[in-house]
This record gives structure tokens, C-alpha cells and sequence, in this order.
């Protein structure tokens, strides 16, 4: 008798098998870009770049132009920004709104800033994306550097274990 159940037994598991590689084969083949988004972080995808015109000054003006591309076409698109109290943003510049946008189109956006203290200071971008319904969203910080920028004290290492450190100089006080 365990002989009559050993075939059935083996032909159930390959069938259950074979249906399984199937739907595995299926899945890839419905998704032909899942390769590319398996590797990119959650959100929406999208791209910002940035140019920053001149060379910001303290107290001074800077124009930043911002461009934005969606990999996907979507219904709606919104650029936020914000900046903390070193960078002062002009209020009607910090949202935009692009209606149908189709994929692979920039949509650009200028925004004026003015520093209010020396260093590296920056624009916080928030894009959300609408898509037949659903939002995502993706976060970008834009670099403004006022004046020069900050030499790295001390030189860069290895110990014997090949870590990496930095020898600072010692200061007395």
C-alpha cells in the first residue's frame, strides 16, 4: 500500500512545483522594469538638480534653479520647500504645483534665497507625486555654500587594521 502512495505523493509535490516556477516566470515577466526598482529606495521616483547662480554672498540674493523629472508620467506633481532661519525664502516661491505631467519632461521651478550667516546652508525639497490616485513622495536637500568653504583640519589615515582615522593637531586653550 505505501508503495501506491509513494508515486502519488512524488507526482503531487513535482506538480506543486512546477506551479510555483511558473508563477515565479509569470511575475517577472509582468514586471519587465522590476530589476531597476528593486534597487532604488521607496518614494516616488523622481529627480531634482539644481543650479545655484554666482556666488552667494551674506545678506545677498541667490537665485537656485530647481528641475524636477518624473521617471513615470503623472497626474500631478508638487515641489515644497523650506529652509531654517540661515536661509530666508520667499514665501510665494516655496510651492509649485505641475498639472499632467508626462515622464521624462523636466519641470523646472526658481526660487530666490538670501543667506543669513556664512557656512553651508540648505533648501529642503518635498516632491509628491499623484498617480491615479495614490501620492508618493521624495525628499532632496539642495547645498547653498556662503563663502568659502571650511578646510578639514587634520589628515586622513590608516591604523593597522586598515581602519581609517583622522589625526587632529592638538590646541592648547
Amino acid at each position: 500500500m505505501s508503495m501506491k502512495i509513494a508515486p502519488l505523493l512524488l507526482s503531487m509535490v513535482a506538480l506543486a512545483t512546477a506551479g510555483c516556477q511558473t508563477r515565479s516566470q509569470e511575475s517577472n515577466a509582468d514586471n519587465k522594469a522590476g530589476a531597476d526598482y528593486s534597487t532604488q529606495k521607496p518614494g516616488a521616483a523622481v529627480a531634482l538638480d539644481y543650479t545655484v547662480e554666482g556666488e552667494p554672498e551674506l545678506g545677498a540674493v541667490v537665485t537656485v534653479h530647481l528641475e524636477v523629472t518624473s521617471a513615470d508620467a503623472v497626474d500631478a506633481l508638487q515641489l515644497s520647500l523650506s529652509t531654517d532661519d540661515s536661509l530666508q525664502l520667499s514665501q510665494a516661491e516655496s510651492s509649485v504645483q505641475f498639472q499632467g505631467v508626462p515622464a521624462g519632461v523636466v519641470q523646472t521651478h526658481q526660487v530666490m534665497v538670501t543667506p543669513q550667516r556664512s557656512g553651508r546652508l540648505f533648501i529642503n525639497a518635498i516632491v509628491i507625486v499623484d498617480h491615479a490616485g495614490t501620492q508618493s513622495a521624495r525628499t532632496f536637500t539642495v547645498p547653498v555654500q556662503v563663502g568659502p568653504e571650511v578646510a578639514e583640519k587634520g589628515a586622513v589615515a590608516a591604523d593597522g587594521n586598515g581602519e581609517r582615522i583622522i589625526s587632529l593637531p592638538a590646541e592648547e586653550s
